[in-house]
């Protein structure tokens, strides 16, 4: 049964995932996918050349659009 429940979990994370992008501008979805990937705003920032307000700024943005999804379910 665990690997069936690994499976349900990536699905379910997958779903997630899917839901918040769908929600967000391009720029927010690359600095929403780099942010997934590990990157800290340091990096992204100089990784799209923006400063480093800017992308926590635009992360603030997604965690607000995030909260937003949690109360339509």
């Amino acid at each position: 049964e665990e690997p069936n429940r690994k499976l349900i979990d990536r699905e379910e994370t997958l779903e997630l995932k899917n839901k918040i992008t769908s929600k967000l501008s391009d720029k927010e979805k690359v600095i929403f996918d780099l942010k997934l990937k590990g990157l800290d705003n340091k990096e992204i920032a100089d990784l799209i050349d923006k400063d480093k307000k800017y992308v926590e700024n635009t992360i603030f943005r997604i965690k607000k659009k995030y909260k937003e999804l949690e109360i339509e379910r």
